[in-house]
């Protein structure tokens, strides 16, 4: 008698679940994309920061600059900078205002009289072009002190100090528009009587260029003018 073997071939079991590895891997990709936009964005973000301070520190080094060269200048020569066409002509003037553009590639440098401009390649503080410093002059008439280590007092010459560095290549002003800020005054204060405050229909330069949305720093300072005699 012959018997036939039951022979039975068993099926692998298929999975519950079809595709889950596609799912997965699609997953992975999602998260590795958010991580790598996320990377991106903070990596833009610090670029940001970095140029902005960057930008911060080149114009005030710029706007100081103007102020430290004319100390400087008004100091090398005092007689000469209060003549008529001098750093200090206005002295004799309360109210006028005189402005210059620091011009430090010239052979000398100095202050030039008359505004900056966009397009005078000898106005900007460097051969790439990028930053142009302003520099007004106003005179605030005298000034009553004490004169130190004594009980005398004089009137002294006091002059406001305004010193404006734009950069043209940043921000949304036109370069025309730039020029006409930098037309502008530097200090619009009047005085009523003793107390000084600002006049609300006069534009400065800082404000024009503010309204323009150019990139600049202005700095301000008042000085006075003190003559000293040297003891025997």
């Amino acid at each position: 008698m012959h018997v036939q073997p039951d022979i039975r071939v068993r099926q692998p079991a298929k999975p519950g679940q079809k595709g889950m590895t596609l799912v997965v891997v699609l997953m992975i990709l999602v998260v590795l994309t958010l991580l790598g936009i996320t990377g991106m964005k903070m990596g833009l973000s610090s670029l940001n920061v970095a140029t902005n301070s960057q930008v911060s520190h080149l114009l005030y080094q710029s706007a100081d600059a103007g102020l430290f060269h004319l100390e400087r200048l008004t100091g090398e020569d005092m007689m000469a900078a209060a003549r008529p066409g001098g750093l200090l002509s206005v002295m004799s003037t309360e109210g006028k205002e005189d402005v210059f553009c620091l011009t430090p590639r010239a052979a000398n440098v100095t202050l030039t009289t008359g505004a900056c401009s966009t397009a005078n390649a000898a106005n900007y503080m460097s051969g790439r072009r990028a930053v142009l410093t302003q520099v007004h002059v106003k005179s605030k008439g005298s000034t009553r002190i004490i004169m130190p280590g004594t009980d005398v007092s004089m009137d002294v010459p006091s002059f406001v100090i305004t010193s404006t560095a734009v950069l043209p290549a940043f921000g949304s002003a036109s370069n025309s528009n730039i020029n006409t800020c930098l037309g502008r005054t530097g200090d619009d204060t009047i005085k009523v009587e003793v107390v000084e405050s600002a006049d609300a229909t006069v534009e400065t330069v800082t404000e024009c260029l503010n309204s323009q949305g150019a990139v600049s720093a202005t700095l301000v300072d008042d000085y006075m003018i003190v003559y000293e005699r040297a003891a025997l």
